[in-house]
């Protein structure tokens, strides 16, 4: 697991759309160029946000796509049913977390290629949020969805990798 974590800034454009604020800088520097070299390429990320003032959880996410998380996010800001925190929050702390590559879940050859990232991304997903409303009470305050995925949270590797993030999270 690699985890890297961020202050993210939003603002307001003249379109009244958001925008992360430097988004073209921060990817490059938390995510390095989108190639083959990339630690993301091939590997999907889960991201947990949490309010920068308040520090409450407020959306757990996750990208298994050969998008950069960061324009997951963007994207989220700006579509039709955005995030439930846009132009509530002016700022979010944002972890991200890797996986390796869908080679060390033996698990996942079962799945259909095209989804065994997603489906480890969601897995991982659905279960840090649930450790987020065990630990806190509540659900992440603008999480609206989670795919539990119970075939797959019982393997051995991806349980390890629920438990890092959970510790890295301080949710145990």
């Amino acid at each position: 697991m690699k985890h890297l974590q961020k202050t993210l800034e939003f603002q307001l454009q003249e379109n009244d759309r958001y925008a992360i604020k430097n988004q073209g800088i921060l990817s490059k520097e938390l995510f390095g160029k989108r190639n083959k070299n990339s630690w993301v390429q091939g590997e999907g990320v889960v991201y947990v946000l949490l309010d920068s003032d308040t520090k409450e959880y407020i959306y757990v996410g996750e990208c298994s796509s050969n998008r950069s998380p960061l324009a997951t996010i963007n994207s989220g800001l700006n579509r039709l049913y955005s995030y439930g925190f846009k132009g509530k929050t002016h700022s979010v702390d944002a972890h991200f977390f890797t996986f390796g590559p869908m080679t060390n879940y033996k698990i996942l050859e079962d799945q259909p290629k095209d989804k065994q990232i997603k489906y480890l991304t969601e897995t991982i997903e659905a279960e840090i949020v649930y450790h987020i409303r065990e630990k806190t009470g509540n659900w992440p305050k603008f999480q609206n969805e989670i795919h539990f995925r119970n075939d797959l949270k019982n393997d051995m590797k991806i349980q390890q990798q629920i438990g890092d993030v959970i510790k890295e999270l301080d949710l145990n």
